[in-house]
């Protein structure tokens, strides 16, 4: 009996990860932003590799978790934002130099990633490549297109049944490769950064039945994100950077989460973040050393699941390769 308990909050939780939200859910969504949004491909002007790892609902048999690996940059990044200082031609003997603002330069990039996600008797992994282009709207404002194609290869295992002959779990089945695409915009600037984008474009249809693959038992849904961020100066010392994003599930209500992080010296952060009607999640990390950024954020569950979870664990590690640039000088926050 308590074997066919487990298995029942098993089936039920990958059902919900399949007909709900069927994406991977980041806390540290400002770290994640490349796994959103394809538009963020080539932001920062050094090669940025991340990889994170996240276990939801902790106690909870079966509870998703996920892992990714990402890289992405800039096409032609040595060219990238260049600055000249010039003398404007004057009268008389004055000395005195003006800086001449070079125009900023379209921005390529280039970007892949890989992530594996687990909730229950379902795994799915994904593998995806992308492209994005930054444009100069003028002297404050990029705005960026992307776009990710990639694939699916989902797995269920076969569970333990009592009562053998459902053909939907007649062993272990993958179900071959299912196509992906995304597709995102990003308005930004130095103070304000304001995102739209798309997954699981395609919605593609799957079966789970074995002997009947002509059977559509489960839809992969589009998921649409909607980000807006935005810096604000406190000191010589302090940003405060309040964050919102909204997301959207075919046929299911919007998801809203607001919050906000205080960072020191661009080097080390804290802050929080709420999910309403979900979990408050509290963050902190920091960015050293020109090539390294850290994250760790942690979810206090807030609706029905707090009874049977402690919460959610996630942490996320970036590298920034070839960067020589200061830490003031990134672009995401």
């Amino acid at each position: 009996m308590k074997k066919n308990i487990k298995l029942f909050v098993l089936m039920m939780i990958s059902s919900f990860g399949v007909h709900a939200q069927q994406q991977g859910l980041y806390s540290n969504f400002l770290l994640n932003g490349y796994i959103y949004n394809p538009a963020l491909a080539g932001i920062e002007d050094h090669l940025d590799v991340r990889t994170s790892f996240r276990r939801q609902w902790v106690n909870l048999p079966g509870s998703p978790t996920t892992m990714y690996g990402s890289i992405n940059g800039a096409v032609n990044q040595k060219d990238l934002n260049k600055e000249e200082l010039g003398s404007l031609p004057m009268r008389g003997a004055s000395t005195i130099k003006f800086k001449n603002v070079v125009p900023k330069k379209m921005r390529h990039g280039v970007g892949a990633f890989f992530l594996s996600d687990n909730a229950g008797l379902i795994t799915r992994n994904t593998i995806s490549l992308g492209y994005a282009c930054h444009i100069p709207l003028n002297q404050y404002y990029y705005l960026a297109a992307g776009a990710n194609v990639g694939a699916h290869f989902f797995n269920l295992a076969s569970p333990t049944l009592r009562d053998q002959g459902d053909d939907a779990f007649s062993g272990s089945q993958s179900f071959g490769t299912i196509p992906d695409l995304q597709a995102g915009l990003y308005l930004y600037s130095e103070n304000l950064q304001i995102g739209l984008s798309g997954t699981q474009l395609v919605a593609n249809r799957m079966s789970f039945a074995a002997q009947n693959k002509s059977r559509e038992f489960n839809n992969l849904t589009r998921h649409f994100f909607g980000t807006f961020s935005y810096r604000v100066p406190i000191d010589q010392d302090f940003d405060l950077l309040p964050v919102v994003i909204v997301r959207y599930t075919d046929n299911s209500p919007l998801s809203y989460e607001a919050g906000a992080k205080i960072r020191y010296r661009n080097t080390f952060w804290a802050g929080g973040t709420y999910r309403f009607g979900a979990a408050a999640t509290g963050m902190v990390g920091f960015s050293m050393y020109k090539f390294i950024d850290l994250g760790y954020a942690f979810d206090f569950t807030t609706n029905q699941i707090q009874t049977s979870s402690i919460g959610s664990h996630e942490i996320v590690l970036g590298l920034r390769l070839y960067n020589k640039k200061p830490n003031s000088s990134l672009k995401v926050w």
